[in-house]
């Protein structure tokens, strides 16, 4: 069991974008973040070399956390620079919160995911949890509790040593192979995956990856009942916008932030605040249950969701005690 004092640090990865990266802080500072471990990718040449620079002194500008900066020598690209980071993150922390330097996340964020990191660390069943939902997801029955999903996600994600192990053994087929070799198919859970892995080594992508992870080994996500994020990220000329997944992707993230700022403007501060207190409290008193239709998803309704119902409470208990 992860005990409560256990510093749960925020991986952040950052490359060129400081207008983007200072928002991020900003947001990673209202979450109250302990230590960020920040690894900076380097230039991939003299057009990119001035905000790389820039990147790196904001994050060795930090000084309301301990930071610990780990500057690339080469540019990885994302895919890369994420999966040697993540690896070496996990050799030496139990647990750890991923963030990217386009994400912002409300206050108490962080605090959430930690809750669930700590309620679910020797729950092997359970492989990471998300501060990012989308209402076109997230199953109708959940109310205003967390659920379980059998697809992760990239946005705001905490994940365990014990759960990444094994990610860099693979590509994203060989874990799509394995999934379907225990009767999951390969689009089972998106049309989109089969597509972004066969593009996985070209694209110097990651997330796929963690995704056929997840499948591979019947790995649960653990989701809120909406989101707390918000990608920044969507510029006009990224280059990552000509992609076909990405495209779909920004119109996700559109959808999603028209919904927050109805759902803000209805609630007000005060009350969305409220409600991150909630859901927090609620982690610990077992309110992270698996709810139906989500497990109907991934074929884990019936006795075995019973179970699963059962088994969340007892954990959720121990924290507790």
């Amino acid at each position: 069991m992860m005990s409560a004092a256990t510093e749960i640090p925020v991986v952040l990865f950052a490359y060129a974008r400081p207008d983007h990266l200072a928002r991020t802080l900003v947001s990673l500072r209202e979450n109250q973040v302990p230590l960020i471990l920040a690894f900076a990718d380097g230039a991939k040449g003299a057009t990119d070399a001035d905000r790389v620079t820039e990147v790196r002194a904001l994050l060795r500008a930090i000084d309301w956390c301990e930071v610990r900066v780990i500057e690339r020598a080469e540019n990885l690209g994302l895919g890369r620079n994420v999966i040697a980071g993540v690896g070496e993150v996990a050799t030496q922390h139990a647990a750890f919160v991923v963030w990217e330097d386009d994400l912002i996340a409300v206050p108490g964020t962080y605090a959430w995911v930690c809750a669930a990191l700590r309620a679910y660390a020797d729950d092997e069943r359970v492989m990471s949890v998300t501060a990012w939902t989308h209402p076109r997801v997230t199953p109708r029955d959940v109310g205003d509790a967390p659920y379980f999903d059998g697809r992760a996600e990239c946005w705001v994600w905490g994940a365990w040593a014990r759960s990444w192990r094994g990610m860099a053994e693979q590509t994203a087929l060989e874990k799509l192979a394995a999934a379907e070799a225990r009767g999951v198919a390969a689009a089972a859970y998106g049309a989109d995956l089969p597509l972004m892995a066969a593009r996985e080594q070209a694209q110097n992508i990651w997330a796929v990856r963690w995704l056929y992870h997840h499948l591979q080994h019947g790995g649960l996500c653990v989701r809120p009942p909406w989101s707390m994020v918000e990608h920044i990220g969507f510029d006009v000329g990224m280059k990552s916008l000509q992609r076909r997944q990405r495209q779909r992707r920004q119109v996700s993230a559109l959808l999603d932030r028209e919904l927050h700022r109805v759902r803000n403007d209805l609630m007000g501060v005060a009350k969305r605040q409220a409600f991150l207190d909630q859901v927090v409290g609620q982690i610990g008193r077992g309110g992270v249950a698996a709810q139906r239709g989500a497990l109907h998803r991934f074929g884990l309704d019936g006795d075995a969701g019973d179970q699963l119902d059962e088994d969340a409470q007892g954990v959720a208990e121990c924290v507790d005690g």
